[in-house]
């Protein structure tokens, strides 16, 4: 009996130390990136923020900056008010080699948190069909026959591309039904001062990629305004944690500490008298 109370004490003890840091900050220093602001906050504060940077604190303040999204690690190249550059190595490396695996795969900057959207500027889709399907370009699309098996369609976008509208909007489906379909950063190149299109498809492409994050009303308002934090309740319903509700829950968890550690001095009591 006693093991498990030392355990549901400790992570008490650990629920008290995280809900117990305070009032966020209006910024955090980050090294070279400067100070950072809602929605961003370091890896220390992940409370203070909606995305989490890497190395903040870290003693050289050239120190790589880093962030992770879906699984994979991104360098931090600069941040905006509401806006994050960041490069991916992997893609950098497959577009300098002129390899086609940098079509292959989406290496977008994906979200599913429900207090913000985030959207890739400036950013081409890329329909990648096999060659032996004989397609030929829709209305506004580009054709480019780079790689040996594939032939690649694509469409020259001036505005950044939602990744939700990305991921539920309705593309040619008929046309290309049978292809891949990726969204990659474009590199600026894709229109020529000439009004002719690049073809190169890897100049097109880039490995650094501008997300602009628009946080939504509601949490946004939740932070700036009642300076509390954007939750979800157990119905998944949006919410905004104040401080009165932070104290509250110190208070429950202190108390429930207190009964741990009653109850393992009653037991220590009786294991002594035994």
């Amino acid at each position: 009996m006693a093991p498990n109370i030392h355990v549901i004490s400790f992570v008490l003890l650990s629920f008290l130390l995280q809900v117990g840091h305070g009032k966020c900050p209006p910024s955090f220093h980050c090294g070279n990136l400067g100070d950072i602001r809602f929605p961003f906050t370091n890896r220390e504060r992940p409370e203070c923020g909606l995305l989490s940077i890497y190395n903040c604190e870290d003693r050289d303040p050239e120190a790589i900056k880093t962030i992770k999204n879906n699984g994979k690690w991104f360098f931090v190249e600069e941040i905006g008010m509401s806006n994050i550059t960041v490069r991916d190595n992997e893609l950098g490396d497959l577009l300098l080699s002129g390899s086609c695996g940098a079509f292959s795969k989406n290496f977008t900057f994906i979200t599913d948190s429900p207090f913000f959207d985030a959207s890739i500027n400036p950013s081409v889709i890329l329909y990648t069909c096999k060659r032996t399907l004989n397609l030929s370009s829709a209305l506004y699309f580009f054709n480019s026959t780079v790689c040996p098996d594939d032939d690649i369609f694509y469409k020259m976008y001036h505005y950044s591309v939602s990744t939700q509208d990305f991921a539920i909007s309705t593309y040619p489906e008929d046309h290309y039904k049978n292809c891949s379909i990726v969204q990659l950063p474009n590199s600026g190149k894709g229109i020529m001062p000439d009004g002719k299109v690049e073809v190169d498809l890897f100049r097109m492409m880039s490995d650094k990629m501008t997300i602009e994050i628009q946080v939504t009303h509601q949490c946004d308002s939740c932070y700036h305004l009642e300076g509390g934090q954007c939750q979800l309740d157990k119905n998944g319903k949006f919410f905004c944690a104040k401080e009165k509700t932070r104290k509250a829950l110190l208070m429950a968890a202190g108390n429930a500490s207190s009964n741990c550690n009653l109850v393992m001095l009653a037991n220590n009591s009786i294991l002594n008298s035994s």
